[in-house]
């Protein structure tokens, strides 16, 4: 049925808004959770869905005259013009006969009969039959903590927001709505939207885990808090989802202003810079561990921060990673970071992309390593945890760099060595993209293809050298 979507938490309805009534319904799709995983129930729920809608753009079209040749309502009467506003219907006009004042007022009931039918306002000008106001105060309202969740609900169904990303997501929202109670989202202004990001800059680090703060709102924490404090970039990205999630409550009429649009702190020039690439001595020390050298301990471990030097990408990319991802192409072995599996995520639409693998990998033992597993994940002791597969390896990595008397440098400073690197060589800035999955204008397929893209890209690739030695992967 072409109104499902079949989703991991169950089946989805979708249906198109009719051009006409896009404006009118402020959306172009309309998109609601049937709260079920058996098809069969799906699909008797979606029709249902699909006749109310379709009912409802009938009296639509019935109210703006679309229709009025087969309707007897407008054998003798017609709308002149009827205007949709967000308070409801406004007719402009209408036609009208003197000689038929009473058939015409009879219609004009009906007309008025079948927009409260539909369960809509009806706002008139100069009215031609008396009809009852409805009261403005009496309209429910949605509150803070349910536009969250069908605005969550809506990233997630059309693919902007990511299952990797969407739990903290939505848990940055949840700190808004903690502050502000599940109120009507109408009522926050723009000083109470400030004053929000005054407090948002004096909390802690890590408020759940503190336990000293149970119990305590945000506000007295702030004032409490005598320690470490959010970063400018927490601060930030916080902020902007909490913009994100007021300009589409604007977009759907439930606010007038963005009250959030803007609000940033300052980040200096430390914090900017303050995840920097690794130096060549870090690089050392980091692969002199014995983690590398001696290699008492899973294959993640070994393989996972080379590639990600070798090849600039992200981590959980490189974690996600399947077997039949290791793909031989014109005699060059590349790794496909893709998304043609449900529990893959990438960052944006251009991450997806074909890397070479260096040759220093490859001597590493990584190519034999995954011809000798079964087909499946390529690091099967890493498990799917909050949308991700880099949770637990992470936490492992850190403890080789703190071996290794790092403070500075993370994996993703491996990312940033590696476009570092490619400047140096002054490589043209779409190839670097190709590489690291950035969106560039001269690159007009979201992914390249072909013998001469991959050949090109592994003469840069291959391109790199690191002062360190690794022994092969024997285990």
């Amino acid at each position: 049925m072409q109104n499902l979507l079949c989703t991991p938490h169950g089946y989805y309805f979708r249906m198109r808004v009719p051009q006409r009534y896009r404006d009118h319904f402020k959306r172009r799709e309309f998109k609601k959770s049937l709260k079920t995983v058996d098809l069969q129930e799906a699909q008797k729920k979606a029709l249902c869905l699909a006749a109310q809608i379709e009912d409802c753009i009938q009296r639509l079209d019935v109210l703006k005259g679309y229709r009025m040749a087969r309707l007897p309502l407008f054998t003798d009467i017609k709308v002149a013009e009827v205007a949709v506003t967000r308070d409801g219907y406004r007719i402009i006009g209408l036609e009208t006969d003197p000689l038929h004042a009473e058939t015409e007022a009879a219609q004009a009931r009906e007309l008025y009969a079948a927009a409260e039918a539909a369960h809509l306002k009806f706002v008139n000008d100069t009215p031609p039959v008396p009809v009852p106001v409805q009261d403005d105060s009496a309209a429910p309202v949605k509150l803070f903590a349910q536009l969250i969740e069908d605005f969550v609900a809506e990233k997630m169904i059309s693919g902007s927001w990511k299952n990797a990303r969407t739990k903290g997501r939505k848990q940055q929202l949840l700190r808004c709505l903690e502050y502000f109670g599940n109120c009507n989202i109408a009522t926050i202004t723009r000083d109470d939207a400030m004053q929000f990001m005054q407090t948002v800059m004096k909390l802690p680090l890590n408020i759940k885990k503190n336990k000293r703060f149970d119990g305590m709102t945000l506000t007295e924490i702030a004032t409490k808090n005598k320690g470490p404090t959010l970063s400018p970039k927490s601060i930030n990205m916080l902020m902007t989802d909490i913009a994100s999630l007021f300009k589409w409550c604007k977009r759907f009429g439930y606010i007038e202003n963005n009250n959030f649009e803007g609000l940033s702190v300052k980040e200096t020039a430390q914090e900017i810079t303050q995840r920097l690439p690794y130096t060549t001595a870090e690089l050392k020390l980091l692969f002199n561990d014995t983690i590398f050298q001696h290699q008492k301990c899973e294959a993640s471990e070994v393989f996972i921060p080379l590639i990600g030097l070798f090849t600039g990408a992200r981590l959980n990319e490189i974690c996600q990673l399947h077997t039949d991802d290791i793909q031989e192409i014109g005699g060059i072995w590349t790794i496909d970071i893709n998304t043609n599996d449900e529990q893959k995520s990438v960052k944006t639409k251009d991450s997806r992309r074909i890397i070479p693998l260096h040759p220093d990998i490859i001597t590493a033992g990584f190519i034999k390593y995954v011809q000798k597993l079964k087909p499946g994940r390529v690091f099967p002791n890493l498990k799917h945890k909050d949308g991700t597969f880099s949770a637990d390896y992470t936490k492992r990595f850190k403890t080789v760099r703190d071996r290794a008397g790092i403070a500075k440098a993370d994996f993703h400073s491996f990312r940033h060595l590696f476009s570092s690197e490619m400047e140096k060589r002054n490589i043209p800035e779409h190839l670097v993209a190709m590489l690291l999955g950035h969106h560039h204008q001269q690159i007009t397929f979201s992914r390249y293809g072909g013998p001469k893209d991959i050949e090109r890209l592994a003469e840069i690739v291959n391109s790199l050298t690191f002062p360190i030695t690794i022994p092969a992967w024997n285990n």
